[in-house]
């Protein structure tokens, strides 16, 4: 864990900051958090997200990273139905008409600069390169049972919480560092420290 995760999960670290405060943390070596990136967790009413609702009993099956809070700004994740590459999915760029009627609940996290242009760069190499991509089918059992049952060193497959987890890790920021990314469940996000509740309700077309 790095200074900067480790303030924020002591609560050091706050999403607004004074003059003042910017000062004194530059002065301590911390690059101040100025950007947020958004988990959106959603309940999309397939038949996939209704099987896993029925196994684990969670209201969200089903989540995406954003880079704003808006949600005509991109939408990413990974999905069956990708539009794209057929029954194998992969990933996939969401918008409101293809999301609209899920509930949803919304979580923010600050992150500097630099951290936020990863996200973005790799979230791009994504997009320029999904025809290589594939959903982790195999994958969805790891996260229902939260067991590392089938592995795969292959980060062009996974499932919708593999996905963010993984981008958020390669980018520097680590959610959970004692479980492997595919073995974590969608709703299972919102444990961490470092995402903070944003907003909830139902995106309307």
């Amino acid at each position: 864990m790095n200074r900067l995760q480790q303030l924020v999960e002591e609560g050091e670290l706050s999403y607004t900051y004074s003059p003042e405060g910017i000062d004194l943390l530059d002065a301590a070596g911390v690059e101040v958090p100025t950007k947020e990136i958004f988990v959106l967790l959603t309940d999309t009413k397939t038949l996939v997200s209704k099987v896993s609702r029925m196994v684990t009993g969670d209201p969200y099956n089903h989540v995406s990273l954003m880079l704003s809070d808006n949600f005509d700004d991109g939408i990413y994740t990974f999905s069956l139905g990708n539009g794209i590459n057929g029954i194998k999915g992969g990933f996939m760029v969401e918008d409101r008409a293809n999301l609209k009627g899920s509930r949803y609940s919304m979580y923010r996290m600050a992150v500097t600069q630099a951290v936020y242009d990863k996200i973005k760069a790799r979230v791009t190499d994504y997009v320029n390169g999904v025809e290589k991509t594939s959903y982790n089918h195999l994958g969805l059992f790891n996260a229902i049972f939260k067991k590392n049952i089938f592995k795969s060193e292959d980060d062009q497959t996974s499932i919708c919480s593999e996905f963010v987890v993984e981008v958020l890790k390669f980018s520097g920021v680590e959610l959970f560092a004692k479980r492997f990314s595919s073995s974590v469940r969608p709703y299972e996000l919102i444990k961490s420290k470092l995402l903070k509740f944003h907003k909830r309700g139902v995106i309307k077309p």
